[in-house]
């Protein structure tokens, strides 16, 4: 998955293979020392298919994001996935500059 600094509702998906019936999946994400948490949206209760979005604020900094799925039952079992990784890559931003030659813009 190609990912830039900055993205916009970037969406992640996420396969537990379980079954979520009555469980909360949140997703824990760390970039750098910093640990955000997301709440996953369920797709497939059956085969625990699932997505969380990130978004631009989310994206701020490149490098390494290191994420991790979470279930949590109504009858109190908690199951965790094994942690996944992606990089960010940074957004290359300047400043556009306008040179004019013998009354010519390039």
């Amino acid at each position: 998955m190609n990912i830039v600094q900055g993205d916009n509702k970037l969406t992640i998906p996420i396969s537990t293979n379980m079954n979520l019936e009555n469980a909360t999946v949140t997703i824990t994400v760390k970039r750098g020392g910093e640990i955000f948490t997301k709440t996953a949206t369920i797709l497939d209760i059956v085969t625990g298919s699932c997505e969380f979005s990130l978004t631009n604020e989310d994206l701020t900094v490149a490098g390494i994001y290191e994420y991790q799925w979470t279930a949590e039952f109504t009858d109190g079992r908690v199951k965790s996935g094994k942690k996944l990784d992606t990089y960010v890559s940074e957004k290359l931003t300047g400043t556009i500059v306008t040179v004019t030659i013998d009354g010519g813009e390039f």
